[in-house]
């Protein structure tokens, strides 16, 4: 069992969250990801192009082309604008551009992306993805959570993140929390938990995340069993 998984925390959901692979394989991580999407996202995993459109509604992991109300679709035409910047500035590789022209003026109204290339613009911009990112099959990634136990107890005393040199603001953000909030966590004691509300704003007043990224490490970080009822 791996040290995530014996204190409760979600590799799942964390992988999700920073867009890396916490498994022992690639195959791996990408199984555990797919069990944890809809049925209507299975499909998107094994195509090689996305049309623009269905990346900005896969941004907000809404199925493309839903009917949206007027908030949701001001923020998909957000990322719609910002797709398009990056196709602009060469940041992303764009094929079959369909133009509108039917108001006496052309106008882009989809185009067709790589979705390798997405996936890299994904994670370069931190946007969220709701689809397991494949990485090619000779990055291997070597996790290891080394913790240093008491014979007394389990509590963690000591968590660090080793990625084979990958590095991001997000890992090092879950690796402070990690030490500094759940380093005296003892699964058998729910009142040892850490507040949700002294992480966010931890987080927000002296790592300056946003509330929604530091509601989202919380989420990640906090055990199953003490997401319903647990101390806020």
């Amino acid at each position: 069992m791996n040290n995530l998984d014996f204190f409760g925390f979600s590799r799942v959901d964390i992988s999700k969250l920073l867009g890396v692979n916490l498994f022992d394989s690639q195959a791996a991580h990408e199984y555990a990801i797919r069990q944890g999407i809809s049925d209507w996202m299975l499909p998107f995993t094994s195509r090689t192009n996305l049309t623009l459109k269905e990346v900005a509604y896969l941004i907000l992991s809404i199925k493309p082309y839903s009917n949206l109300d007027r908030d949701s679709t001001d923020v998909l035409n957000n990322y719609v604008d910002s797709l398009w910047d990056s196709v602009d500035n060469n940041e992303l590789k764009s094929t079959n551009i369909i133009v509108d022209d039917s108001y006496g003026q052309e106008s882009r109204v989809n185009c067709t992306l790589i979705k390798n290339e997405v996936e890299q613009w994904i994670l370069k911009n931190k946007f969220n993805w709701p689809l397991p990112i494949h990485q090619d099959d000779n990055f291997e990634i070597d996790y290891r959570l080394t913790n240093k136990v008491e014979s007394s107890n389990t509590n963690l005393q000591e968590d660090v993140f080793f990625l084979n040199g990958h590095h991001s603001r997000g890992l090092d953000l879950i690796s402070i929390v990690l030490k500094q909030f759940w380093s005296t966590y003892d699964p058998g004691e729910r009142g040892t938990s850490p507040k949700s509300s002294d992480i966010v704003n931890f987080l927000k007043e002296n790592h300056g995340c946003s509330d929604a990224f530091a509601k989202s490490i919380d989420s990640v970080l906090r055990p199953d069993e003490l997401k319903s009822g647990g101390r806020k």
